[in-house]
């Protein structure tokens, strides 16, 4: 764990899950933002009716989760809906690459939804990737992913940014 940037060791004291700062989080979100953009684009290339259908019914999860704000069904929908380009991409380091830099930032994923009043927002850039997968537009699934995840990235550093302390 310590090798995938998840905890710290120092001597005497033993483990310790690592702190990153904003700049940290900051260009870790950069590099999820590229290689999910990646992702969308190239699993666009390759779509099938059944995948169509799978993140349809998640998008209308995903709706339903921000209508109610039930940010704990969110937060699990949005991670499948994400999951689905890279495990959809054909590209297994790409998944593994994703997987650990995720596992990296995992806690920060609540901090950011939670202060949301309207998830609204992230609904509609999820529409607009998934548009682009239905009509096998991989730069606009691209274009549209990159968006989505840049947008949730600035607004964590942002939100960050008002914490005393937080470097």
């Amino acid at each position: 764990m310590e090798s995938e940037g998840l905890l710290t060791f120092e001597q005497n004291k033993g483990s310790t899950i690592r702190k990153l700062s904003r700049e940290e989080i900051a260009e870790i979100w950069s590099i999820i933002a590229v290689l999910e953009s990646y992702a969308a684009l190239i699993s666009t290339q390759r779509p099938t009716e059944k995948g169509v259908v799978y993140l349809r019914g998640l998008h209308n999860k995903l709706k339903k989760a921000a209508e109610t704000h039930d940010l704990a069904k969110w937060l699990r929908f949005n991670m499948d809906f994400h999951n689905f380009f890279s495990k959809h991409s054909g590209n297994k380091t790409l998944c593994k690459v994703l997987q650990n830099l995720k596992n990296q930032i995992y806690q920060y994923r609540y901090t950011t939804v939670s202060m949301h009043r309207d998830l609204g927002k992230y609904v509609q850039q999820h529409e607009s990737v998934l548009k682009g997968y239905e009509a096998t537009d991989g730069k606009m699934a691209q274009r549209y992913m990159k968006f989505h995840i840049d947008t949730f990235k600035d607004e964590l550093v942002r939100h960050l940014s008002e914490f005393p302390g937080f470097k």
